[in-house]
């Protein structure tokens, strides 16, 4: 009759592979490891990481608050506008909106020197009958 074969797995130390692990890892990962250390200096350096810090150290609070505001009535019609105005703007050609966007200044001048006359025209006239 067979005989079963006796098994003994060898002993792992999780701890010790991972430690292996993350010894080779700036050598196989270097270029990234450069990549991300000047991304963090990137971030350091405009103190959005502190910001960062402060908001975790907030937690809670911070949330709430959020949570707070995004509840009012004002908040949740302001999302729906711009949800139905991302929609409308997804319509328009870019080009059109390029020629209508290029056009409000000129418009704007346009307005403004009509009330510049207007204004004018409308002091003289105030002077005319003021001096009958």
């Amino acid at each position: 009759m067979a005989r079963p074969i006796r098994f003994e797995p060898l002993a792992r130390d999780a701890r010790v592979e991972l430690r292996d692990k993350l010894d080779n890892a700036p050598l196989e990962h270097a270029e990234a490891l450069l990549s991300a250390y000047e991304v963090l200096q990137g971030l350091q350096e405009r103190g959005i990481l502190d910001i960062l810090k402060g908001a975790l150290s907030a937690g809670d609070t911070l949330l709430e608050t959020v949570v707070e505001v995004a509840k009012t009535p004002e908040a949740i019609r302001s999302v729906r506008n711009l949800l139905l105005l991302s929609q409308l703007l997804s319509n328009i050609e870019p080009e059109l909106l390029g020629v209508i966007v290029r056009s409000i200044p000129e418009g704007l001048a346009q307005a403004s020197a009509k009330t510049i006359r207007d204004t004018r025209t409308l002091l003289t006239t105030a002077e005319i009958l003021q001096q009958r």
